[in-house]
């Protein structure tokens, strides 16, 4: 018997991501995501890929392209900023 986490979406079965609420298969999306700065949502035409995961009977399909936000935590260059601020600080 699989363990159930309450408060998950999806859980694997058998090797296949199930929806926790109709058992459903998984689906994905590749979503291709621009980034903005804060405030002015003006960028300069950088963009990353995730894949966004839903329920096709429980969720609306997400849609193939996104926006975020320089720095946010979801901006996979985050980390690297982070970094080059630190050493920059260290001089």
């Amino acid at each position: 018997m699989e363990k159930i986490d309450e408060e998950a979406k999806y859980i694997k079965k058998q090797n296949i991501w199930r929806c926790q609420k109709c058992n459903s298969i998984i689906m994905a999306v590749k979503q291709i995501v621009s980034l903005h700065m804060k405030g002015t949502m003006a960028g300069f035409g950088e963009t990353y890929r995730r894949t966004i995961p839903y329920c096709p009977q429980c969720e609306e399909k997400p849609l193939p392209y996104g926006f975020d936000h320089y720095g946010s935590k979801t901006d996979p260059e985050t980390a690297e900023l982070k970094l080059i601020k630190s050493l920059i600080s260290d001089m």
